[in-house]
This record gives structure tokens, C-alpha cells and sequence, in this order.
């Protein structure tokens, strides 16, 4: 559960779980739960974070390696974004269950890129297109997505959904 102050907001921290969990279908699932339980369990609370900066989870887990997978592919990656938004998507639904005021605040990093060099461009045109993904997955902007993301790795089914 989730450490909470006085007051009406919480953060539903992931706090960087052991192992491969965002590779794992199960997640958004679990997650679902988790946050049902926190909504339930602490019915004062109205404003909610479910999962904080999706992209910057996704990127430094799966594609940078830094954090809980330690992973560096594309195919890790998307993955992660994948099940990462579909977990933050089905926790809103859950929290609303319990809370139907609810009111949700969605944070991911504003950093831009500039190239140092005319070589750089290219990458930093890249990684600035790549930048609000999860917002975009988040908010069904699914056109937005279709050239960044591999369509064969994001797994979309005919309705639309993660």
C-alpha cells in the first residue's frame, strides 16, 4: 500500500517491483487490484496518480537498463509501455469503482532534445517524437503511436484496446 500523509491525494507508487513485471501480461491485472484495494481501503482519498511517469519507467527499465528488468531492447521496451499504460488505464476504471469522484493527474517528464551537432538531428527528432507516448497510449491517440511503435510488438486487438 501506498505511504500516505495527511491530505486527499496519493501516488500509487510502482516502487520499482522485483524481476521482469512489466514484461508480464499479468501486470496490468495486478495492478488493477492493487488499486482497487487502495481506493477501497482509503476512501478519503480523491485525487490519484496511479502510475507516474510512465514513458520514463518504460525507458529506464526496458530500454536504458537502469531500473527493475535491467533490459535494453526495443521489443522490452514496447512491452513495457504496453502493459505499463494498460496497468495506469485499468487502475483509473478501478479507482472509480470505489471512488466515483475521483480525480485523476497524469505526470510524465517534458524533456526535449537538441541536437549538439547536424548529425544528432535525426536522433533527437526520434527521441523528441517518442517523448509523450504514453500520454498518447493513455489518451487512445493510437494514430499518434502507429509509426513509433512496431504494430506487431504493441499486440492491438480489433476493439482498439491494449
Amino acid at each position: 500500500m501506498p505511504e500516505l500523509r495527511s491530505g486527499r491525494d496519493v501516488d500509487l507508487r510502482l516502487a520499482r517491483p522485483l524481476g521482469r513485471q512489466f514484461q508480464n501480461p499479468d501486470f496490468p491485472r495486478l495492478f488493477e487490484r492493487y488499486a482497487h484495494d487502495c481506493a477501497t481501503r482509503f476512501p478519503w482519498i480523491q485525487l490519484y496518480a496511479p502510475v507516474n511517469e510512465m514513458f520514463i519507467c518504460a525507458t529506464f527499465s526496458a530500454r536504458w537498463g537502469w531500473w527493475n528488468e535491467q533490459l535494453s531492447t526495443d521489443t522490452a521496451f514496447v512491452t513495457a509501455l504496453k502493459h505499463i499504460v494498460k496497468a495506469n488505464v485499468v487502475a483509473m476504471r478501478a479507482i472509480l469503482q470505489a471512488r466515483p469522484d475521483a480525480i485523476f493527474i497524469q505526470s510524465e517528464s517534458s524533456e526535449y532534445f537538441h541536437a549538439d551537432s547536424p548529425e544528432a538531428i535525426g536522433k533527437a527528432d526520434r527521441l523528441n517524437s517518442q517523448r509523450l507516448l504514453s500520454l498518447d497510449l493513455n489518451c487512445r491517440h493510437w494514430r499518434r503511436c502507429a509509426h513509433l511503435l512496431l504494430p506487431a510488438l504493441l499486440h492491438v486487438d480489433r476493439m482498439g484496446r491494449l
